[in-house]
Parts: C-alpha cells; sequence; structure tokens
C-alpha cells in the first residue's frame, strides 16, 4: 500500500534501514525472509522455493551465492512460476495452483502514530504480518470516514458518499 511519505522525517530511510538490520532482514513476527520467493499456504504458512540450489536460495531472498536478491530479482523468479499458459490461456499460478509472491518487509508504526519513531514502536514486518496489525485500525478509519460523509451530507442535505448510506460506524 502507498504511504504519504510527506508524514515521515527525513531520516525515514536510516530509520528503516536500522530496523530492518535489527531484525536480521526478517519479518519480525513470522520470521519470513525478506525478498524470499514461494507462496502462502490456505492457513497463511509461507512455503519457501525448493528445488535446486537457485531454487532454494531465493526461498531464502538470497541468490545461490548467498547474496541478497533485489525485488526485481526476486520477482524474475515468481513470474517464471506464475506466467504458466494452460490450454492457451495465461493463469497467474503453478501447475499447482498455487500463486507465488515475492516477500516485501515494510516497517510498521505498533501504536499508528507516524510521529512516534521509537525503535520500541517499530517493527520490520511482512504484507501478511503487516496487514493483519492493521486491520482493526483500517475498520476504525473506514468507519469514521462513513460517519463523517453521512454528517456532511446530512448538514449540506446532499447526498452521502457512495457506500455510505446505511453503513454503520
Amino acid at each position: 500500500m502507498p504511504c504519504d511519505m510527506s508524514k515521515y522525517p527525513a531520516e525515514w530511510p536510516e530509520i528503516r534501514e536500522r530496523i530492518r538490520k535489527r531484525a536480521g532482514d526478517r519479518c519480525e513476527m513470522c520470521g519470513v525472509h525478506n525478498h524470499a520467493v514461494g507462496y502462502r499456504e490456505a492457513d497463511g504458512s509461507f512455503c519457501q522455493n525448493r528445488g535446486n540450489i537457485t531454487c532454494d536460495a531465493s526461498g531464502w531472498g538470497e541468490d545461490e551465492y548467498g547474496n541478497r536478491l533485489t525485488y526485481s530479482q526476486a520477482r524474475e523468479f515468481t513470474d517464471h512460476y506464475n506466467d504458466c499458459l494452460v490450454e492457451g490461456h495465461k493463469r497467474l499460478t503453478d501447475d499447482d495452483g498455487n500463486h507465488w509472491i515475492v516477500i516485501v518487509l515494510t516497517l510498521a508504526h505498533l501504536n499508528h502514530d507516524t510521529a512516534d519513531n521509537s525503535d520500541e514502536n517499530l517493527k520490520m514486518l511482512c504484507q501478511r504480518c503487516h496487514n493483519r496489525h492493521d486491520v482493526q485500525f483500517r475498520k476504525g478509519n473506514r468507519a469514521a470516514t462513513r460517519l463523517a460523509s453521512r454528517a456532511v451530507a446530512s448538514l449540506f442535505g446532499a447526498p452521502a458518499a457512495p457506500g455510505s448510506e446505511g453503513a454503520q460506524p
């Protein structure tokens, strides 16, 4: 999810790098490596790429020499596995129906306050863990937006924003 970088301090890249190093380039909740290649099972567990030295390394977010993969390099692996043609139609899964992904670590504010950049308030998380951490916060934001839309609409006699009619805050 894109973020508004104007909400972050100028030294954000240094803060992010410090926390990434602290985390060992792994999700601080589930332990998956940054730029690891694999897929998620239905229960959310991550299955790393396996099969030979190159595949095993990419499953850890590395090349066969132990160097960290860039996002672009990891995308090449996922594109290779996902870009299958079945009876002339492209599908975004492998032969077993798995959708291969690249793990991308992002820095989460545990208390959702982007002004609080203390180490205790920051965790390096994968997409799944970050979204799971933020789900209640986002629900609250959506409810507040719907409520505000209804309030403005009633104040000015205008119709409420689409999707806000009858919605519960």
